[in-house]
Order: structure tokens, then sequence, then C-alpha cells
């Protein structure tokens, strides 16, 4: 399938409204739901074509935590729970993987594998793939649900201005970001926000199963 343009007129506006704003305004979960095979098996989502208000229209290249190359349209097909955090983070981030988890437990278990965790480092320079791989297995996160991505500093940047997170590193080589776990439905689109961490995941998981609905 053809990937439509990322520079598109509406992604262009979308970008320039979130980095104005600060934030991503969440979509629908009944809007711009993109059509998905509930026979597709365990673990092997159909890729898909991103829409146009989709945020993997982003290029330039990103490593998972295996170190293999993840073009972000490899993501579709999935609702994905999406997190920007940073491995030597001792306080925010531990939290936001926790909130992910119990969203993780709390799902049925036949949705499931149509159901996906990406985190995001902000930190490139030291979440190499090596890192981030144990960093996975540290916090025993399932490699077939969960993708540890690793991009350059202006992918990171760019992402984080489409999800409505801010970073800044701080002197100390630390970094302050905004709390926030994004749903994105199968096309990528923003279907819901939780902001903060140690939130009760009940609305996020209506959105989720009015996603997979």
């Amino acid at each position: 399938m053809r990937r439509p343009a990322v520079r598109s007129a509406t992604f262009a506006v979308q970008s320039f409204l979130v980095l104005s704003l600060g934030m991503a305004a969440p979509i629908s979960a009944q809007n711009g739901h993109a059509a998905h095979s509930h026979d597709t098996p365990a673990g092997t989502p159909r890729v898909g074509t991103p829409s146009d208000l989709s945020v993997y229209n982003l290029e330039g290249e990103w490593l998972d935590q295996t170190g293999k190359a993840m073009p972000l349209v490899h993501l579709t097909g999935r609702v994905r729970i999406v997190s920007m955090v940073y491995t030597n983070c001792a306080f925010a981030c531990p939290m936001l993987v926790a909130d992910m988890k119990r969203i993780e437990a709390s799902l049925p278990k036949k949705s499931r594998s149509e159901v996906g965790f990406v985190l995001i480092s902000v930190d490139p320079e030291r979440d190499t793939p090596e890192r981030l791989l144990r960093f996975a297995d540290s916090s025993r996160l399932d490699a077939t649900a969960w993708t540890l991505l690793n991009g350059a500093d202006g992918q990171i940047l760019e992402m984080g201005a489409l999800l409505g997170v801010k970073v800044r590193k701080m002197p100390d080589g630390e970094f302050a970001h905004s709390n926030v776990i994004t749903i994105l439905d199968q096309a990528g689109e923003i279907a819901h926000q939780q902001v903060g961490v140690s939130q009760d995941p009940g609305e996020s998981l209506e959105v989720i199963r009015a996603l997979l609905r």
C-alpha cells in the first residue's frame, strides 16, 4: 500500500496546533476508526496504511530494543498505548510504566493480541537498544506486546510535539518531561490521553474497548 505524503496539509496543521498549544487534542475513539482484522494471528498484526493524521507519518529511522529498524508504519494494525520515558528516570517514568502494565493486566485475554505497548526514549544517547532490552527484561515486559524505541533527537522532539509531551534536558543530564500516556487507534491517530501518573485506567480501558469493537 502506498503511504500518504508525510507533509500533507492536515498533518502540517496538526503539527502547528500541537506545537502552539503544547498538547494534542484527543480524537474520539469512534472518529477515524481504522478497519482491522480479527483473523490476524496473535502477535502478528496486519500492517496497514496510516491516516493523514497519524503520528506514524513521521519520517526517520527508529530502532527497537533488539536493534532492528522499526519504521513507525509497522505499528499500524493494533491499538497502541504509548508513553515517552527514559530508563535512568527514578521517579515518574517507573510509575508511567506501571500504569501501562496496569492497563495491560486489565485487558481481557482475548483482546491482548490486538493491543501493543510502546515506550519511546527521550534519552537516545544512553538508551541504546541494548539498554532498552535490559530494561524490558528487568521490567518483565512481554516482547510480543511491548516495543521500546530509540530515535534521533529531532525525531523525539517531533514525536513529543505531536503527542503533547514537552521534553527538556536538565543541566545534570536528566530529563524533565510531561507525564502522558497516549492511546493510538489502529491507524495511528490519537484516540485518548491519560495525563499524570498513578491514574485510574478506567477511561483508557473504555476507549480501548471501543476501538476494538
